[in-house]
């Protein structure tokens, strides 16, 4: 049972949200509230895998961009040989 206000109760039923939703409510949600407080703990776990998946984007691209320098290193190689 919660009480919304105007000294009546009402029950709700439990619900099951996505990462997502979780996401918005820890970022957008009044603090002021109490139940929004917390989720500070949320904030802060979303802010470091943010940065986590960030880095690994990075790592990805950077690997990625190796890749592509050692093939045109390689084919450079093999057209030199024609010189």
């Amino acid at each position: 049972m919660v009480a919304p206000g105007l000294g009546f109760e009402r029950e709700i039923t439990d619900i099951m949200l996505t990462r997502y939703a979780c996401h918005l409510i820890a970022q957008n949600g009044d603090p002021r509230k109490e139940c929004i407080r917390s989720f500070l703990f949320a904030q802060s776990y979303f802010t470091v895998q943010t940065r986590r998946q960030e880095v690994i984007e990075e790592y990805i691209r950077l690997a990625e961009r190796l890749k592509a320098r050692e093939q045109l290193r390689e084919s450079e190689t093999e057209l030199t040989k024609y010189l």
